[in-house]
This record gives structure tokens, sequence and C-alpha cells, in this order.
């Protein structure tokens, strides 16, 4: 499963119950890049994958069901102590001039690319300082330190908002949810087993 932020816990927690209603199948977890998840999905090394569906949104190969309904928010994040965190009125367009801290492409295949669809599609400028960051753990230092700022599914740093300054995005954006993938047919019974499951552990983010 890829680090879906602060559902990662969650959803590991759906797992391990999932494992242990299911004696029987052989159930191991590891955490990987959407890149390295795709690589071994197609070699077949690997069963489901876990993550933000816009990661995959182009792999018409392989089968695909939400682990909850509602698309997550939009949100800008930065130190508490960033002087755009006591703005009023602040925008995405506040954020153009900034360093905008963002997962590698080795990480992630479609931050960049959403970052800036989110400026686009607002009107505003697109940054052009990016700086990027080999995990979540990463990029959320760099934040509360003041060393960027970012604009990522509010689902990322749900749990840090005592530590960061967010808020979310007004408009209309290509959003995502987080996901389970699989491309065999056989995995169809026991991937649908599972995301009933992490369905019933992320229900919270449905009644927000």
């Amino acid at each position: 499963m890829e680090d879906v932020g602060n559902c990662s816990e969650d959803i590991m927690n759906g797992i391990f119950a999932y494992r242990e209603k299911y004696k029987d199948l052989d159930v191991e977890v590891e955490m990987m890049s959407p890149r390295s998840m795709l690589v071994q999905l197609d070699s077949g090394n690997l069963d489901l994958g876990i993550l933000y569906g816009s990661e995959f949104d182009m792999r018409n190969s392989l089968r695909c069901l939400p682990l909850h309904d509602r698309h997550v928010k939009i949100c800008m994040f930065m130190a508490k102590n960033h002087p755009l965190a006591g703005k009023k009125d602040l925008t995405i367009g506040d954020l153009s001039e900034e360093t905008i801290g963002i997962l590698s492409p080795d990480v992630s295949f479609d931050f960049r690319r959403q970052v800036c669809g989110f400026f686009e599609a607002s009107g505003a400028a697109v940054p052009k300082k990016f700086k990027e960051f080999s995990s979540r753990r990463d990029l959320e230092i760099a934040l509360i330190s003041g060393g960027c700022v970012t604009i990522v599914y509010e689902t990322m740093f749900i749990d840090e908002k005592h530590k960061l300054f967010s808020k979310e995005v007004q408009g209309k954006f290509s959003s995502s949810r987080i996901e389970v993938f699989w491309k065999k047919e056989d995995m169809d019974t026991k991937a649908r087993s599972l995301a009933d499951l992490l369905k019933e552990r992320l229900k919270k983010f449905d009644q927000v």
C-alpha cells in the first residue's frame, strides 16, 4: 500500500482484522510507492494495491473499488507561523510565488501534475518553484519548519492540524479517493471482501 497519510493506520488495522478473520489466507503487507506497486501488479508479484485512485487513473487494465464515497477535500498546508497563514481571504493564487513541496515522481506519479492542475483550474499562475521530497514524513517536517507550502488531499495531514495551518481550497477540482486496485480476475472476491471491511474503517470520511 501507498502511504496515504493519516488514513494509513486505519487501513493497516483493517488489513490486520481481515487477516485475523481469514486465517487460511497468507496476507502480507508492504509499504511501497505507486511506481513499484504498478510494476509488481503487472508482474503478478502483487495481488492488491491500496493508494489514491488518481495515481492509477489512466491504468485501464486494473480493477478497482473506492474505500469511501466522498472525494477528499483539497487543502493548502503550511507552518502555523508562515506569513500567509494569517492572511485574510487566503486563496490558492497567494501561493504562486511560494516554494511548493511535492513528493518526488519515484514516490507519487501524480503529485506535481495535480498541484499544477489546482492552480490552472483556479485561474492562478502555476508556481515555478517546487521542492521534491522522498517521503510524506520529510514533506511534513519541511512544512512545519516553514521550508515550503503545499496543496494536497486533506487526508495526508488531517491529524497534524495542531502543527500545521490548513485551509480548504474552494473550487471544482479533480480530487481523489483511496481505492484498492488489482489485476487478476481470480482476486475479485478477496478484493471486494477486503474493500467492504476497509470501508467500515473509513466511514468517518463520508460523515464529515
